[in-house]
């Protein structure tokens, strides 16, 4: 029987993987880019960068991607982990993966994909970093007036990713 891993993205966030397995070559290609497009995932980035950085694992790989300047605009680090992040369109990152010389690609493709299953959105991540967002449209130049009502901004009415003691 004959293996296929594949790889597939649309460039703006969107990305999976998926394995196929036939006696034929050309059918398991043709299953593995149908597993791929079944379980996309998306990853939301600004002009190509991530937010965080991310780290996953599995077996004894590990994967840290790290996020860079806009400046860099192709990602750095291993051929897989580079082919990964080019079909998810993430440009401005590195990746570094740690473990034995000898490495099965499936192994380091599902570690790749852990880490992005720890990718935060930017609201939550700016929620963690203790700051908030402000709407820069029409309003942007009354900042007083966004939030009338209170001088630190909105209470979070709606969805609360944690507690927080200092205000």
């Amino acid at each position: 029987k004959n293996r296929a891993l594949v790889v597939v993205g649309n460039g703006r966030g969107g990305v999976g993987f998926g394995v196929g397995r036939h006696k034929d070559a050309a059918r398991s290609v043709e299953l593995a880019i149908a597993n791929a497009e079944r379980d996309m995932i998306y990853i939301s980035t600004y002009k190509g960068q991530l937010y965080h950085d991310l780290m996953g694992k599995k077996n004894n790989i590990k994967v840290l991607i790290h996020t860079r300047g806009p400046g860099h605009d192709n990602p750095a680090g291993d051929i897989i982990a580079q082919t990964v992040l080019e079909c998810a369109g993430i440009r401005s990152a590195m990746a570094k993966i740690i473990g034995p010389a000898r490495r099965n690609p499936y192994t380091v493709v599902q570690a790749i994909f852990d880490a992005f299953s720890m990718h935060l959105p930017y609201d939550k991540t700016a929620w963690d970093r203790g700051m908030r967002l402000v709407n820069m449209g029409a309003d942007r130049h009354a900042a007083r007036t966004v939030y009338p009502n209170s001088a630190k901004g909105p209470k979070m009415l709606g969805t609360h990713y944690g507690t927080r003691s200092n205000q």
